[in-house]
């Protein structure tokens, strides 16, 4: 499993993150951003409740957000070497 704390957003994320969307009529933007990704056991509970997979880890995802239901946004198949 990935340490814990290979969670900073990279720059460019870090930067889109910082501005803030705003509702516009009833439909508005349905995004709450986090501070910062998932741990990486927060992650692997999300992907294995998400899979039924018990056995699954979530190394491959860095989950940075949420909809009003709770559904996770997460960057898939990134690597710390790439960032």
């Amino acid at each position: 499993m990935i340490a814990n704390g290979d969670r900073q957003f990279p720059s460019p994320l870090a930067a889109a993150m910082a501005v803030r969307l705003e509702c516009i009529g009833e439909d508005g933007v349905d995004f709450e951003p986090y501070e910062s990704f998932l741990t990486a056991d927060e992650t692997t509970e999300w992907f294995r409740a998400w899979t039924g997979n018990g056995e699954l880890n979530g190394d491959a995802f860095r989950v940075f957000g949420q909809d009003g239901t709770g559904g996770s946004v997460n960057l898939t198949g990134l690597a710390r070497s790439r960032w």
